[in-house]
């Protein structure tokens, strides 16, 4: 038996061993190509903008036009560590205002379970903001924060 033991077992480690290189070896990814030199992208009149031949505004114009009306959602809510004692957490999102007097459409799971919620302007000035009304099947909330003067994306953009 002691001999069958010493023929048989560097004939199991060895099996072993191939199975782990084999198992190994068909994860092992090949070393990348060296990174090549990337051409310039062509230069672009605004006439042949995307969006121009089809009649559409271009993307940039847009974005340049409704940033003032978007906002950063900062929600904070207590909850408990794994030993039960209480700690903040935190959480964060966008939004963007759809009334100048100072309403602002979100998604909902940006601030369920929020005990507090604050909107940062574009223009960084800071609001303590109160939920008005939410629809989780359709992720979206409203919230309303004290301040008339707030830049409205309807208002920015002309529905022709």
């Amino acid at each position: 038996m002691r001999g069958l033991a010493r023929r048989v077992g560097p004939a199991i480690a060895a099996a072993t061993f191939a199975t782990a290189l084999v198992a190994c070896g068909s994860r092992v990814t090949p070393t990348p190509a060296p990174p090549s030199v990337p051409t310039p992208a062509p230069r672009v009149s605004a006439a042949q903008a995307p969006g121009a031949a089809s009649g559409l505004p271009a993307l940039t114009g847009i974005i340049k036009s409704v940033s003032p009306s978007v906002v950063a959602v900062d929600t904070s809510t207590v909850g408990l560590d794994f030993f039960l004692r209480p700690v903040e957490q935190r959480g964060a999102g966008s939004g963007v205002s759809i009334r100048s007097d100072g309403f602002i459409v979100t998604n909902s799971h940006v601030i369920s379970n929020s005990s507090n919620i604050t909107v940062a302007l574009a223009d960084g000035r800071v609001f303590p903001a109160t939920l008005v009304g939410r629809d989780d099947p359709s992720d979206l909330a409203v919230l309303k924060i004290d301040e008339g003067e707030l830049v409205a994306v309807g208002e920015i953009l002309s529905y022709e």
